[in-house]
This record gives C-alpha cells, structure tokens and sequence, in this order.
C-alpha cells in the first residue's frame, strides 16, 4: 500500500535504487495500490502532496514513488506527468485517481529505458565494373601472341596506328583519331612501334573508359 509505504519511509528514511529496476505491474499494484476504505485517497493525496498546494508536482510525484520502491528516471517522470498530469506537470486528485486505476488495471507504462534503435551502416557505393577491351582473349600460352599476329595485318611484326585502330574496332570500341594517337603514343616504347610485349601490356590494362574522349589516362 502506497500510504503504508510512505510512512514507513517516513521513519526509515528514503533508500534509493542504485540501479533503476522497472517493476512487474503485480509489484507496481501492490506498492502503489490504495486501500478501498473511504478516504484512502484523500489520504495518499495529501502525503503526496508535501507542500499542501492541493496538488502533487513532479518532484513530489518521484519522491512518493521512490517511498513505494518505484524508482523513475527523469525521462519515465516526464512521461509519467505528460499522460496523467495538467499543463505544468502536475496531478490533481483526478489524475492521481487515473493513474492508480491504470496501475490497477495492468495499464501501467513500462518506463525502463528503451534501447537505442541502431541505425543500420549505410551501404557501401557500387563500384562501376571494369570492362577490359581485350577480354576476349584467354589465358592460355600464346593467346596474345595469337591475337597480336591477327591484327597484324602487314606481318611486320609491330601494330601501327590503324592496325591498333583495327583491333580496337573488332571488339565494338571506336575511337577518334586523337584518342586513337593518344592510346598508341601511351603504350609505345622509345621506338615509337608497337610491338608484342607493349601488345600483351594493352591487353592486359586497357579499359573501355580508357577509350573514352574525356579520359587521358
């Protein structure tokens, strides 16, 4: 019983929680449950009710709940008076009598913390595949020398211009004249020809978004 509970609190002195335990709603009864004598009310109201204003403020509402062993973060007491409080906060007789019908009725508020919801990690971005032009080409022994004698068309054995333009064409990539001039300067040793070993080094890092007119790399 809540006013038993008060004034047994009264003369022992208020033990405080250490660790905030949110009771069963058969505790929460049994603690702030009045007796159904007439007046019993009126009774728990004016102890809770310290400074005799004629109704109970948020303070006193914790404290009385602490007497009954309902110990509140301030965040539940928030709660608490938004739900059966006035404007300010605070319980009239009415709301009191609200409450406590609510406790009764196992409608009480599960005030123990409620666990932060965990935002979920943003998904990484999509990585834009790689397209190689010369995917084509397997990786079995001699597959680039195979490749490289097909586009030779003068059988001089180094690529010109055109004959890299040629190959670049029989796998759906067209380029201008200055990408064209651009990609072939890029691979090319000091004498200037494209032979086998720039060949296999072609093959083996050109990309589609290479041959595109915006990228110089």
């Amino acid at each position: 019983m809540l006013l038993r509970a008060l004034r047994v609190t009264a003369r022992r002195g208020v033990r405080r929680l250490s660790t905030p335990v949110a009771p069963t709603p058969e505790a929460v009864c049994a603690n702030i449950g009045v007796d159904h004598h007439e007046g019993a009310l009126d009774q728990v109201f004016a102890t809770l009710d310290q400074n005799g204003d004629g109704k109970i403020d948020p303070s006193e509402l914790k404290q009385g709940l602490a007497a009954a062993g309902l110990e509140l973060t301030d965040k539940a007491l928030q709660r608490l008076t938004e739900t059966y409080g006035d404007h300010t906060g605070s319980l009239k007789q009415a709301g009191l009598l609200e409450m406590l019908a609510a406790v009764r009725d196992h409608k009480f508020h599960s005030f123990a913390e409620e666990a932060p919801v965990e935002e979920e990690a943003p998904e990484p971005p999509k990585q834009t595949p790689i397209h190689y032009v010369f995917s084509d080409i397997g990786h079995f022994e001699g597959a680039v020398d195979a490749a490289f004698v097909s586009a030779d068309a003068d059988g001089d054995g180094a690529l010109n211009p055109e004959e890299l333009r040629g190959a670049l064409a029989s796998r759906g990539v067209d380029v201008s004249p200055q990408k064209l001039s651009h990609l072939y300067s890029l691979y090319c040793r000091g004498d200037g020809k494209l032979e086998l070993v720039e060949f296999a080094n072609l093959c083996g890092t050109l990309t589609t978004e290479h041959c595109e007119e915006d990228s110089f790399s």
